[in-house]
């Protein structure tokens, strides 16, 4: 708390016997952790940069945000086709950061695509290995979920390549656990976050039938969700941002709580653009505000919870 030191050694020659290597190297930073009691928490959320890692950059600093939270959720990069893809997320992390406040991952489906996804996990952040997970930061409590692809694993385009049913099925009893440890129900839980990059109580028919795959599953999971009373669901995925609140014409599978959709990236004025989402969690409410890395806003939007 406060402040923490890396150490490291670069390597020159990875030989069998007397490899070689540099001197080490101690690097220190301040840390801000995300503390209990503040009257109001600013969170910055990222999805879909999908390479855009200065225009994700900017819109963060445009927005005018001191976060005390980074939000990474999911495909900072267009695939996981060589580490230097993969480390687009730390790229935007350090940038906004400096790794001085607390950040979560998500996994978004792109990242499962590429020679290098299968070691996805030996550079991303995750529980043991799994990307889905529960954190607690100060008061606020949270569940990040993981729904893989958005097709059918036997879909051509992944040649073979995902097996994401008995995935989700493993994530159902998961969320069943932690329905049964009951974490977030803890007097020092203020706030509650659901956080999964693809939105799966979308509308399946909105999005190109891209969500017509586990209804049955993604419904379980609203159901078991609206158990844990979420606040706010922070989403991406389908490129577009908006505030979608139960029971509209884009819940059909019984959504557990208001589901943020905010990471788009786009070509506005022949220029590369993105945008992304400030959220400030207050007493029972938060704030929700879209604005891209040319200077646009949207209109604030506030969601009244528990």
């Amino acid at each position: 708390t406060g402040r923490y030191t890396i150490h490291y050694r670069k390597m020159i020659e990875r030989s069998s016997y007397f490899p070689k290597t540099e001197e080490p190297v101690a690097l220190s930073f301040d840390f801000h952790p995300l503390e209990a009691g503040k009257e109001q928490i600013q969170v910055y959320h990222i999805s879909d940069a999908h390479g855009l890692v200065g225009e994700a950059v900017q819109a963060e600093k445009v927005s005018g945000m001191h976060p005390d939270l980074l939000v990474l959720n999911g495909d900072n990069a267009n695939d996981s086709s060589s580490v230097p893809n993969i480390c687009h997320m730390y790229e935007i992390a350090w940038e906004i950061t400096g790794g001085s406040i607390p950040c979560i991952y998500a996994r978004g489906n792109h990242d499962l695509r590429g020679a290098c996804a299968e070691q996805l996990e030996n550079f991303t952040p995750n529980r043991n290995g799994l990307t889905y997970f529960t954190f607690k930061l100060g008061d606020v409590w949270g569940v990040v979920l993981d729904c893989g692809e958005d097709k059918i694993d036997t879909h051509p385009e992944y040649g073979h390549t995902v097996c994401c049913h008995p995935f989700r099925q493993d994530e159902t009893a998961f969320l069943k656990q932690v329905i049964e440890k009951g974490e977030y129900k803890a007097p020092d839980v203020k706030h509650r976050l659901v956080i999964c990059h693809v939105p799966f109580s979308y509308d399946e028919l909105s999005f190109d039938g891209l969500f017509n795959i586990e209804r049955d599953t993604y419904t379980q999971w609203c159901d078991l969700l609206r158990e844990v009373k979420p606040d706010l669901m922070l989403s991406g995925h389908v490129h577009i941002c908006v505030v979608i609140r139960p029971g509209t014409k884009y819940d059909n599978k019984g959504e557990p709580c208001t589901v943020v959709l905010g990471g788009k990236p786009s070509s506005l004025d022949d220029k590369e653009g993105f945008t992304g989402t400030a959220v400030v969690l207050k007493e029972k409410e938060a704030t929700v505000c879209f604005n891209d890395n040319l200077g646009s806003f949207g209109e604030t939007e506030t969601v009244v919870y528990r």
